[in-house]
């Protein structure tokens, strides 16, 4: 093989390959979220012909059995490189933000009552799986600043970050460096305290007594509460009437909570809300009045409800053409919906 050819294959082929990395890590921003419908059809599209055009380049170099035409060397470099401008051209317009550099979102900022500091609380990256919460503190005099992280479910930045622009109040707490960290009146459904120590940076959890975190998921719950999850002798019957509704989308892992009323029972796997609306693509959680857990997983999955007394009713979970047999708590972990209903009005 010609050296021209080795030299120009061989760049192609680092280079093909570096693009398609550079795809899959800004489509999927670092694997922390999933690619949507456009950048799938892109990745299969572009990306995927590019990195086996790639191979191929750097395979026709290093391995001595594969021994192509020169015609065919001139083919592949000129497929490798059309492909190279197509992807070269989409990589010019994927965000960087999220993967990159974080997404942040945050409220106005304030400053503490003894003027010492200005804050402000900060959501980064809502929509990923790497999603943060903190507060960002500044001192006045001395241009000393840091980031504090909040621990709080996904839930809870969600009622922030679409609450209004005032998000926490920071007021002075023990000693010198404490303060406490508590929600405004507009995020009005929020029950999270935080002891901040600003000295070594850290803040803790310390919710007011006697209330549950309503947004937690199986994951949190303790492993008292996971035992609880029995199956009943006698299932009840599918629910109709109001209720208090918590929505997860499948392409979107914030949970959503309102008032819906269902018209009619549940039959086979769909629901019919008011207004018509049909439950499509989304996790439900209801609940109505007496306590009753239902959910509802999709279009072609699962339905599942409880009793007043909590017992448990499962059938098979259908996840597209994948179907499982799974118990209540391998499915609530599955649809990781918020299992504390909201409380009533």
């Amino acid at each position: 093989m010609r050296l021209w050819l080795k030299i120009s294959l061989s760049t192609l082929g680092v280079c093909g390959i570096a693009l398609v990395a550079w795809l899959l890590l800004g489509y999927t921003a670092n694997f922390q979220r999933t690619p949507d419908l456009i950048a799938t059809v892109k990745l299969f599209m572009i990306a995927l012909p590019l990195f086996l055009l790639s191979l191929l380049c750097l395979l026709s170099v290093r391995t001595p059995k594969i021994q192509l035409r020169l015609p065919l060397h001139l083919a592949l470099l000129g497929a490798t490189i059309l492909m190279g401008i197509f992807a070269w051209n989409d990589a010019r317009t994927i965000e960087r933000v999220g993967w990159l550099e974080p997404y942040v979102q945050s409220d106005t900022l304030k400053i503490t009552e003894d003027g010492r500091y200005v804050y402000q609380v900060e959501v980064a990256n809502l929509a990923q799986r790497n999603r943060s919460a903190r507060l960002f503190v500044e001192k006045r005099e001395g241009g000393w600043e840091q980031r504090i992280r909040l621990e709080m479910s996904a839930q809870e930045m969600h009622d922030m970050v679409y609450s209004g622009s005032d998000w926490g109040r920071l007021v002075a707490g023990e000693g010198a460096y404490g303060f406490v960290l508590s929600p405004t009146d507009e995020v009005p459904e929020a029950d999270w305290n935080f002891a901040v120590d600003l000295k070594n940076g850290q803040a803790h959890r310390d919710d007011p007594p006697g209330r549950d975190r309503r947004s937690a998921s199986i994951d949190e719950l303790t492993p008292d509460e996971r035992e609880a999850l029995v199956m009943p002798d006698h299932p009840v019957d599918s629910p109709r009437g109001k209720f208090r509704a918590s929505m997860t989308p499948i392409d979107d892992p914030v949970v959503r909570r309102f008032e819906v009323a269902v018209t009619e029972p549940a039959t086979g796997n769909r629901i019919v809300l008011e207004d018509g609306l049909r439950a499509r693509d989304n996790n439900f959680v209801l609940w109505d009045e007496r306590g009753r857990l239902w959910i509802y997983s999709g279009d072609t999955g699962t339905t599942v409800w409880t009793d007043a007394q909590g017992e448990w009713e499962s059938v098979p979970y259908t996840s597209g053409d994948h179907n499982e047999d799974l118990s209540l708590p391998d499915l609530l972990a599955k649809l990781r919906p918020a299992l504390i209903p909201p409380e009533s009005e």
